[in-house]
């Protein structure tokens, strides 16, 4: 994850998140949950093109592996989150966490069909179809999450517990990338 620049401009928008908070006079709290999902925002290409960068070779090695595929989405979710909740949790835990299940969630279709390896050092490239509704329902649903309640943190856990049982089932029958 670290060797595509969607990373390094997610990272920069933590950092500038981050000092506007600790340096800024009279910091305004509704920018902190508008930061963090433009942080998830920044690395939400990555949840579309998850295997984009272990290339047909890798491919093989997750289809050797012991492990059924919804733990596959699993680990590769978990490291994707992990990430992302270092970044956000400056800013705003709660909205860049919705934003970022709602990510994955809905990049879990062209994550595991789509083949096109991704060169390393690059901005990852995804579908722009599957980008707007990320940034639609991530934005809505993290900001929903704050303003109206938890209710839109546990809705996007549940859409991303079916995105992970949907792509391990499509995974374990061998019609994935």
């Amino acid at each position: 994850m670290a060797s595509v620049l969607d990373f390094y401009a997610a990272v920069m928008l933590a950092m500038a998140g981050t000092a506007y908070r600790v340096f800024s006079a009279r910091p305004e709290p509704d920018a902190f949950p508008v930061m963090a999902m433009l942080v998830a925002l920044a690395m939400s290409t990555y949840a579309q093109r998850s295997f984009g960068l272990d290339g047909p070779a890798g491919r093989v090695r997750y289809r050797l592996l012991p492990v059924r595929g919804w733990q596959l989405m699993l680990a590769k979710d978990g490291a994707y989150l992990a990430v992302l909740a270092v970044l956000v949790v400056p800013l705003s835990l709660k909205a860049g966490i919705t934003f970022g299940l709602v990510a994955v969630a809905v990049g879990r279709w062209p994550a595991i069909k789509n083949t096109l390896q991704q060169e390393p050092w690059r901005f990852l490239s995804g579908d722009p179809r599957f980008g707007i509704v990320q940034i639609v329902a991530g934005a809505g649903m993290g900001l929903g999450s704050l303003r109206v309640g938890n209710a839109f943190l546990f809705a996007s856990l549940a859409l991303y517990g079916v995105s992970v049982a949907a792509g391990g089932w499509i995974w374990d029958r061998g019609s994935g990338s």
